[in-house]
């Protein structure tokens, strides 16, 4: 009898199935808004109207990325009809995952070897391939294509034969498949890493004018051809005394003028400043320019080692930096008073949405925050 009873039971159910669409579309895109991209991959296989909902949606579908699939491996998939632009009425953005100019250049010279570092000639070859391997004028919205490099800048820019070659490091570049590539330049670059490292950056060898003046230029130039870059690092030297001040000057103008350009295109979204063995205070104040009203607001990751107490206060980097998104420091506190007891607290009221991490070697304390949460502070040694 119960079994005869569950029967009934599941047979009501089955005339009574729940409609997906009895709910608006508007009310669907914002359940998958809340989805990881697992989630939401999966969510496209449970119905034909979840399925045309993401991959209608610029949001959800306006940019992927193939970790796993390299540019063969796509032209394999669209050849065996696995892969089906019409499917991706919205997309914009196709993103290759980070071996992947790596195993272009293996395609032209047949060396496992070899490893992509320098030189324009060899970059507009495999940007070319993009565009002659795979035909993407069945999906006319595509207009950008990422792919992970690693690169020097002096690739880019071999006019400025004075530009250290560990000055700069591309990461990734953006190249629209449809145009023919005629060169590649810092217009393609979308993540750049600099670094004010090399020996030439000293008081003893800074008089070096053209070093100067192709330092100079190439920041300019960033910043005046930059439309596509997303991610910038900067990184400034471990022992600042080590270093010209006249020359450091220099870089504040220049890096004020860049972060001018760069805001005009409205593409950049992470800003990294790095400050090795900072007593932060002497940038600021010795500086300025460099941290100026332009750059401060630019910088949404600041990293900080060895943060000194009675120095720059934890106050001050907020204001200098108000659009903080992380900050990872060594050593910080407001002032050489403030107690560890005191200090999740302050870092509360200060950052309320700023991600933090925090460790301090002599305390034994490491100490985190995400945004809007209370700070968590945990016992730490050295590993």
């Amino acid at each position: 009898m119960p079994r005869k009873k569950q029967k009934l039971e599941l047979e009501s159910c089955t005339e009574n199935p729940f409609d997906v669409k009895s709910l608006p579309n508007e009310v669907w895109c914002i359940s998958f808004s809340y989805l990881d991209k697992k989630s939401l991959r999966n969510s496209t296989a449970t119905c034909t109207h979840w399925f045309e909902l993401i991959l209608n949606n610029s949001k959800f579908s306006g940019q992927i990325c193939l970790p796993n699939d390299h540019l063969l491996e796509l032209k394999r998939k669209i050849d065996d009809s696995q892969w089906i632009w019409t499917r991706w009425p919205v997309l914009q953005t196709l993103e290759f995952g980070k071996c992947f100019l790596g195993e272009k250049f293996r395609d032209f010279y047949g060396d496992e070897r070899y490893t992509p570092a320098h030189g324009t000639k060899m970059l507009q070859k495999a940007s070319k391939y993009i565009s002659q391997t795979v035909s993407f004028k069945d999906c006319p919205g595509l207009d950008k294509i990422i792919c992970w490099v690693t690169w020097h800048l002096t690739g880019i820019f071999p006019h400025l034969p004075n530009l250290p070659r560990n000055f700069g490091l591309i990461h990734a570049l953006t190249i629209n498949p449809k145009n023919e590539i005629e060169f590649v330049g810092i217009e393609h670059v979308s993540h750049l890493e600099l670094a004010i490292e090399d020996s030439r950056f000293s008081r003893i060898n800074s008089h070096d004018k053209d070093f100067r003046k192709d330092i100079a230029q190439s920041i300019k130039m960033i910043g005046e051809n930059g439309r596509n870059l997303k991610r910038l690092t900067i990184s400034f030297p471990q022992v600042r005394w080590m270093f010209c001040s006249e020359l450091f000057r220099l870089l504040g103008d220049a890096f004020t003028d860049m972060f001018k350009g760069l805001n005009n295109f409205k593409s950049l979204q992470i800003v990294v400043l790095n400050l090795a063995f900072a007593e932060i205070e002497f940038y600021f104040e010795n500086f300025p320019d460099t941290f100026s009203s332009y750059s401060g607001a630019m910088v949404t990751h600041l990293n900080v080692r060895d943060m000194t107490c009675g120095g720059i206060t934890l106050s001050e980097i907020n204001r200098r930096f108000p659009n903080l998104k992380h900050f990872c420091a060594d050593n910080a506190k407001e002032d050489i008073n403030t107690s560890l007891e005191d200090l999740p607290k302050l870092l509360e009221d200060i950052f309320p949405e700023v991600e933090i991490k925090f460790w301090a070697l002599t305390n034994g304390y490491k100490l985190s925050k995400i945004p809007f949460h209370k700070c968590v502070m945990k016992p730490w040694t050295l590993p």
